[in-house]
């Protein structure tokens, strides 16, 4: 009998230590976590989520004529909204479904790019961690997002462990992926900096990176380009949103609090309109004075032209304090990715055979982020790779660009907060279990030499 045992116990471990066995653990977990927010009914979108659903169905009817959002995630929404049940409802399955396929995909990745406990201890978190199953069940571009550029950032990091003639199709890949993304949210135009920044930093070779920059750059002009030629016929703009004008007024005023400029034609105007908003709790300058400007007259684009106007103006005579205030920002959205979170509403009216499982599971996720956190240093334990030469440096660096450049647009153009944060969450996680598996492997390999010399 115990030669059986032993027996057993020796094809247990045996098993624990295939990639296989994992992904299947990893995904049943993160099927657990999910169940409870798979078969209840969401409640009526509200606010930028009602928004969407509203895009979504302009689309149905083929009337979708705005550029103040990109259509990516609305889009997406009128696709989920095919499926039997309410828009919310379909959204929300089709993303926690995604939130599984993501949490299989950073294991297994973590796995070959770096370590077998990179890629557990990263798909692990992203299985059963609170913030990612908030984000998935809400009618809200941001989780879209930040699977498309983690999906980039990935094939980035194959892309440069490859030699060059395996590079091409890839850089393509990575063009159409970065497209897509920045389809689903604006901020994305940063990421065509990402192919030529970690193709640059790992090979250190002008022919490489001009390469790199062709091929994924213009995958995603040739992709994006449509949209703002589309834009220019029917908006009159040739761009791909008139957001700006509303972020960057926010950015400058709300976030900055800079001085609105005084020799602008609408200086006075604008001033009334900003010491209104401030004295009503609730109102936020950048929409009040937007919609103000649109009931004294002006048009929806002539009032963006004038926020984009007057926040540029500032923002230029302020140049010095605007840069030191976003490298705060910037360390402020790191820090934003240990930011707690309680399960989803929805999930309250679950069976409590499957709210129950899912409950311990998130909870254990709550402890496993916070070990993680505390033991990484948010993601400190990640820059040991950089110093590593060889694949997982490369791999690394690859990972940290994509999401390092949409966290300096954002802060930017907008000022960013932890809902912006989370769109990182991933490549934090990966890059932190990695770094973190890397110093406690040296470690110990240190401790056995030692050892072994002692001896």
């Amino acid at each position: 009998m115990r030669g059986r045992a032993g027996s057993g116990v020796e094809v247990l471990l045996g098993r624990l230590r295939e990639q296989r066995s994992w992904l299947v653990i990893v995904g049943v977990a993160a099927l657990i976590a999910r169940l409870p927010l798979l078969v209840v009914l969401h409640s009526a979108p509200q606010g930028d989520a009602a928004g969407y659903v509203a895009m979504a169905e302009q689309i149905g009817d083929g009337r979708y004529s705005g550029m103040h959002r990109m259509p990516g995630y609305p889009m997406f929404v009128w696709l989920c909204g095919l499926l039997p049940g309410s828009a919310a409802d379909d959204v929300a399955i089709v993303q926690h479904l995604l939130g599984i396929a993501l949490a299989i995909g950073l294991t297994a990745f973590g796995w070959r790019a770096f370590s077998p406990a990179a890629g557990v201890m990263a798909g692990m978190i992203g299985a059963i961690s609170i913030p990612l199953l908030v984000f998935e069940d809400q009618v809200l571009a941001d989780f879209l997002f930040g699977v498309l550029v983690v999906a980039g950032a990935m094939v980035l990091a194959v892309c440069v462990r490859r030699p060059d003639p395996e590079r091409a199709r890839l850089l393509v890949a990575i063009g159409v992926l970065f497209a897509v993304a920045t389809y689903v949210k604006p901020v994305g135009q940063g990421l065509i900096l990402a192919a030529p920044i970690a193709v640059g930093l790992t090979t250190r070779d002008l022919r490489r990176t001009a390469r790199a920059t062709a091929l994924a750059g213009l995958t995603m002009v040739l992709l994006l380009g449509p949209w703002a030629i589309r834009n220019a016929i029917v908006n009159d703009d040739f761009g791909l949103t008139d957001q700006l004008g509303v972020t960057l007024f926010n950015r400058a005023f709300e976030v900055e609090r800079l001085a609105i400029p005084t020799d602008d034609p609408q200086s006075e105007l604008v001033r009334g309109f900003v010491a209104t908003a401030e004295r009503e709790p609730g109102l936020r300058p950048s929409s009040y004075v937007l919609n103000q400007l649109v009931v004294h007259g002006f048009s929806g684009t002539e009032a963006l032209a004038i926020e984009r106007r007057l926040a540029e103006t500032a923002i230029r005579r302020n140049a010095f304090t605007y840069a030191k205030t976003s490298v705060k920002l910037v360390r402020t959205q790191v820090l934003d990715l240990h930011t707690q979170f309680p399960p989803p509403d929805s999930a309250s009216s679950a069976p409590a055979i499957l709210r129950r499982p899912g409950h311990w599971l998130t909870s254990l996720g709550n402890h496993l982020v916070n070990w993680w956190w505390s033991l990484t240093g948010g993601v400190i334990a990640a820059l040991v790779l950089l110093l590593v030469p060889g694949p997982r440096r490369r791999a690394a660096i690859a990972i940290a660009v994509p999401p390092l450049l949409v966290i300096v647009v954002t802060v930017l153009t907008h000022g960013g907060n932890y809902r912006y944060a989370f769109q990182s969450a991933p490549e934090a996680w990966l890059l932190g279990s990695a770094g973190l598996a890397f110093v406690v492997g040296a470690t110990a390999d240190r401790v056995r030499v030692a050892r072994a010399a002692r001896s």
